[in-house]
């Protein structure tokens, strides 16, 4: 374990800090290489094929989405739904509507919780990404995970299992230090409900979420805000660097509560369809899945993925 704590954060050799990453001087292909081997002696040759059945040591209760109703990110709740539900993780989506919306959605997928915007005052778009962090306070005694609505989950053994590296009152980061080092990527991490109340102080009940949350985000609503499909601009990693900042606060008091992790600890593998000459090939190590965007323009890819995991 200390050896690949001090290792590169993709394939656990020494090499030099980067920001707030190790990374070694290795090309792209020994590194990849170096990476599997690594990730096969973690998770073993069966690898962390979703459809993998068995027990685990603690469960991930529900998953946090929220959207509001922009064609890029909305569809893919049908979808993202369906994959949380197989792997027995309750899909809970928190859809933000400007006051003049009121969209249909099939609610038989999940827990709908619907947030009416009574002005313009705030983006959409920026309420969608940072309620997450405030709507775990609703279940306290769920462990809960936050994700974005267009990120298919693909491993129940890479959520699961990594549970178990802290305690039932941790703060999990399962990515420490992919997004820099003033921000926490947003997926993965885990905690009870009553821990990212804590976290964040803040404390709301059915009844009351609307009022509480909004109140709460009036206070975080940066100038400037603009959602990533109009100009990219450093308000739209809000979200990630809230949390860092709530986090890390909570943490100078608890840090043997808060578990770092790296992605060659858990052994992540994410199927990145965004990315530059992304790979065709599926295979049962990967633990997400990065559709395109928007759904409609990519569906014929993003069904050959889904199809293949039997989430459609």
């Amino acid at each position: 374990e200390d050896t690949i704590k001090s290792g590169c954060l993709y394939c656990g050799e020494s090499g030099e800090i980067y920001n707030t990453q190790r990374i070694c001087s290795s090309t792209y292909e020994e590194a990849k290489s170096r990476q599997e081997q690594l990730r096969s002696s973690i998770i073993g040759k069966r690898g962390l094929f979703w459809g993998a059945d068995g027990k685990f040591d603690r469960v991930l209760d529900r998953v946090i989405l929220a959207s509001d109703t922009h064609e890029n990110y909305l569809p893919f709740w049908e979808y993202a739904a369906k994959a949380w539900n197989k792997i027995a993780v309750k899909p809970t989506l928190f859809l933000v509507e400007n006051s003049d919306e009121r969209v249909d959605i099939d609610e038989s997928l999940g827990d709908v919780y619907r947030i009416r915007l009574p002005d313009r005052s705030m983006h959409s778009a920026f309420v969608s990404q940072c309620v997450r962090l405030l709507a775990p306070c609703l279940f306290p005694d769920e462990n809960i995970t936050l994700a974005d609505i267009d990120m298919i989950p693909l491993s129940k053994r890479y959520f699961f299992n990594n549970l178990s590296q802290g305690g039932e009152d941790s703060f999990i980061e399962y990515r420490n230090g992919v997004v820099g080092d003033s921000q926490v990527a947003i997926c993965w991490n885990v905690a009870r409900g009553s821990t990212w109340s804590e976290i964040f102080g803040i404390k709301a009940n059915m009844d009351n979420y609307q009022e509480v949350f909004l109140e709460r985000l009036r206070q975080w609503n940066p100038n400037g805000y603009r959602p990533i499909y109009e100009e990219l601009v450093d308000s739209w990693f809000a979200d990630q660097s809230i949390l860092y900042t709530h986090v890390n606060n909570w943490s100078k008091n608890n840090s043997y509560r808060h578990v770092k992790l790296i992605d060659s600890q858990t052994g992540f593998c994410r199927l990145d369809h965004r990315a530059d000459g992304f790979s065709s090939d599926l295979h049962d190590h990967y633990t997400d899945f990065c559709p395109q965007r928007p759904l409609q323009h990519n569906i014929d890819n993003i069904k050959h993925v889904l199809e293949t995991y039997e989430i459609i």
